[in-house]
């Protein structure tokens, strides 16, 4: 169980506050030099571990959870909702930040890669997930590619309108000229069939 000697929050100083389970929580301005494993954890499972053990062999680095305090699609986490989701990382580093957009942690973690679920990346290239908006989902896109970021997809099978199949990175409907911000994690290395969400709904 992580030690949370204070739940300090991200702040206009310290937009990044890294908390580990050897060394109280530090507040960073970035962090560089990692993979950055994004997320809302609730729960952290065996999928999310494994992903992130093959991650960091890919990247050849270490890769850091990051979980925001405020999300694009659901409401801001309070204090304690972070302090619970925090006592689930007994054997690695976590980020907290008040970064809910993909260019917004980009600021935050420079050049690096971040590693995503398939699902998460399906949203990435979707104009739903930016009001509707196909010029603002380019905008984001040509950000996140200018400042040298990337995205390792893992895989998994998804479950939809009565059908199950597993999803790749080559399934994704991602704009030519984008391609290049995304790689897939072969299914030969990676693949758990599971999600927090079928986690909670099975609770």
């Amino acid at each position: 169980m992580v030690t949370v000697f204070s739940c300090m929050l991200p702040d206009d100083d310290f937009p990044v506050v890294l908390h580990s389970v050897t060394t109280p929580p530090r507040g960073l301005n970035e962090l560089s030099g990692v993979g950055v494993f994004p997320g809302a954890f609730n729960p952290l499972h065996f999928g999310h571990r494994s992903l992130r053990r093959i991650a960091e062999k890919i990247l050849a680095q270490d890769v850091v959870y990051e979980l925001s305090v405020a999300n694009v699609e659901k409401s801001s986490l309070t204090e304690d909702d972070i302090r619970l989701r925090l006592q689930q990382f007994d054997d690695s580093s976590i980020a907290v930040t008040a970064a809910p957009r993909f260019v917004d942690k980009a600021a935050l973690f420079r050049r690096c890669c971040f590693v995503v679920g398939v699902d998460t990346a399906e949203r990435i290239v979707r104009p739903s997930f930016y009001n509707g908006r196909l010029d603002e989902m380019h905008s984001a896109l040509q950000q996140l590619l200018d400042m040298g970021n990337r995205f390792l997809v893992g895989g998994r099978l998804c479950r939809r309108a009565g059908t199950a199949r597993f999803l790749g990175v080559d399934d994704l409907q991602i704009p030519e000229r984008f391609q290049e911000l995304f790689v897939g994690v072969p299914e030969s290395l990676f693949r758990e069939d599971i999600s927090s969400t079928e986690l909670r709904r099975n609770s």
